[in-house]
């Protein structure tokens, strides 16, 4: 019955955009969905894999990924298809480093594909690597960041290596960039680099309008690599595959991954949109915390998450691992953190683990990561009050930030302290002692203790200046920012200590702050008291001016001032200010503002306590007339 049959090969009639496999992953969310690949992603993958990283005589590889994830189809066809020899790793050997090694060792592999917890994890346990691994000459991460550090330690631990960073997701067949890691990289954050063949990496806005280079946006995937979508999901597959906006009838899909691109053309990986979290309206990069506690040479791993463990309550929290055989304290952490970042994004809580948990594919499991006890809490170890003075500060200070106790050393911006609670604080301290402190106050008494030392000795009420030293010191050409329309200066302290300690910092505070001059109604006049007060301090240029909202406008009229009395600008910043000078072209735009800080009042509003709702209403409703008048003067 066999002989009469044809001997000729069976027609395929699979095509490109036949599904090749369906992969569940749960991403994020933790919810399973089924992603339906292509044909054409997997070969194109392959394709690219073969011609970048191509195959030499001899080399072996091996397959040691579940077969539920999108890596091992790579493991297995990528050298099956090219007749390589490839062994089986067994799952009880991933999961112990040394029958891992000896494994590789004994089979002379090559090639490997592994995220960066087992490469740590390897590291960590063997301190001769080159050694044991002398064949192992192409090592491939993927999965989740690697950090610098790591890079680093590889470098060092396998200098005849290649290490191969690679990014992607199952959505978009895998691997999307790719970026081979120098033996000592010198990035703050390593990149993953450029696209694969055939695949466009779109950085876009929430508008879907491309970023400029170096300002991050949402990773947009298109090309050959797109899966169909999800398996019976057609409404998560609307939402995350969406029409192209640059090419008519292709799709992108929506990674929820942030980026942004680097001077060079590579990307540079920044986080889930879904771990870009706010905290106190602040927003807050969990990765960028992550990255810096890292940067520790003490601590193997670390995470960062935000954790709401009561309604409304909620608490930024590091979870950290010494390396083996040091000891990191919860202080030094801190303190490190604080020397790197704004306080807001320094965490609360600092727990110490002997691991990180990991999900079954080697991911942080955040779900598992225990909950911080009260002694996780470092802060400034806890001082009382010496004096009625000190104690009547403290009551006005957990008040306000609902926090207790409050220690007389507690800094006011590392326990939850911003612009907002500085006005309520303010506020708080006139009505109860009759006190009219201005608000940069908390600049040089960021204390209870220093602020009872300077009401002692009321050197508040020494004369008044628009020009506040927010970061005296350093080297630098100093940088002088104007208020914006609430006339403090308060929300450039987070500026300036991003910037650091060698960048000199002054703010320009509004006249009339004090309650005592009145305010100036006109630009012409501010920026004409700005300029004298700047030229008080340094008397020739080059100057450095800028400003955030209507401090912009008002730092340009500066700059124009001081070019008409041929002093150099070289330097005029402005953050979301508007142009007035056009007004049809920019009405849209000024009320879809002054809608957005209508909103945000609304939110500050119902966060107060309802004997301050008042007078909130009352200050916000005399800003926003003085404005209405001042746009009439223009």
């Amino acid at each position: 019955a066999i002989s009469r049959e044809s001997e000729e090969n069976p027609v395929s009639r699979i095509g490109p955009n036949n599904a090749v496999y369906v992969i569940y992953t749960s991403g994020s969310t933790g919810t399973p969905k089924g992603v339906i690949g292509l044909h054409c992603g997997a070969v194109n993958r392959l394709n690219w894999m073969w011609r970048v990283y191509p195959f030499k005589g001899g080399e072996v590889c091996c397959q040691k990924t579940y077969l539920s994830f999108v890596d091992s189809v790579w493991e297995i066809f990528g050298p099956l298809l090219q007749g390589v020899q490839t062994v089986i790793i067994s799952d009880d050997a991933v999961k112990d480093p040394q029958l891992l090694i000896e494994g590789l060792a004994a089979n002379h592999v090559s090639r490997i594909v592994l995220v960066p917890s087992l490469l740590r994890l390897l590291l960590d346990s063997f301190g001769d690597l080159q050694r044991r691994l002398p064949d192992l000459r192409l090592w491939v991460t993927s999965g989740e960041e690697i950090p610098v550090e790591l890079a680093k330690r590889f470098g060092q631990a396998m200098p005849e290596a290649r290490l191969i960073n690679l990014y992607g997701s199952s959505e978009v067949s895998a691997d999307v960039t790719f970026y081979e890691i120098g033996g000592d990289p010198q990035e703050k954050r390593v990149p993953i680099g450029r696209p694969i063949d055939n695949t466009q990496v779109h950085l876009l806005d929430e508008n879907l309008q491309l970023v400029p280079v170096g300002v991050h946006g949402e990773l947009n995937v298109g090309g050959a690599g797109l899966a169909r979508g999800y398996l019976n999901r057609p409404d998560l597959t609307a939402e995350r595959f969406i029409a192209n906006p640059f090419r008519q009838g292709e799709v992108l899909f929506k990674t929820g991954d942030l980026g942004r691109r680097l001077a060079d053309g590579s990307i540079e990986y920044l986080g889930r949109r879904d771990h870009q979290v706010k905290i106190r309206g602040f927003r807050v990069e969990l990765g960028e915390v992550e990255s810096q506690i890292k940067g520790l040479e003490a601590v193997s791993n670390c995470v960062a998450v935000l954790r709401e463990d009561r309604p409304g309550d909620q608490w930024l929290v590091a979870y950290y691992v010494p390396r083996e055989g040091d000891t990191v304290s919860e202080s030094h952490v801190r303190q490190h953190l604080q020397s790197k970042l704004p306080d807001y994004m320094v965490p609360q809580y600092f727990v110490e683990l002997s691991s990180i948990p990991l999900t079954p594919n080697g991911k942080v499991d955040r779900k598992a990561l225990p909950k911080p006890q009260a002694e996780d809490n470092l802060a400034i170890s806890f001082v009382a009050p010496n004096d009625s003075l000190e104690m009547q500060l403290t009551k006005i200070w957990e008040s306000v930030l609902s926090v207790k106790p409050i220690g007389i050393m507690d800094n006011f911006f590392e326990i939850g302290g911003h612009s907002l609670l500085a006005a309520r604080l303010f506020s708080r301290i006139e009505k109860t002692m009759g006190l009219n402190l201005p608000l940069v106050t908390l600049f040089k008494a960021p204390t209870v203790e220093l602020l009872a030392k300077i009401i002692r000795g009321k050197s508040w009420n020494a004369g008044w200046s628009s020009l506040v030293p927010i970061q005296a010191g350093g080297s630098k050409p100093p940088l002088f920012f104007v208020h914006g329309a609430g006339g403090n200066v308060l929300l450039y302290r987070e500026l300036a200590l991003h910037l650091g300690n060698d960048q000199p910092f002054y703010g320009l505070q509004a006249q009339g702050l004090d309650g005592r001059k009145p305010p100036y109604k006109s630009f012409e006049d501010m920026a004409t008291h700005y300029v004298k007060e700047v030229r008080s301090l340094q008397p020739e240029g080059p100057y450095y001016l800028g400003g955030y909202c209507l401090g912009g406008a008002i730092a340009l009229e500066m700059a124009q001032q001081l070019v008409s009395q041929s002093h150099e600008v070289a330097l005029l910043a402005m953050g979301e200010t508007s142009n007035f000078s056009s007004a049809p072209a920019v009405l849209p735009f000024y009320y879809s503002r002054r809608l957005q800080n209508l909103m945000f009042h609304w939110q500050n509003l119902w966060t107060l306590p309802m004997r301050d709702k008042l007078a909130f209403f009352s200050k916000k409703s005399r800003t926003e007339l003085e404005r209405a008048k001042l746009k009439l003067i223009i």
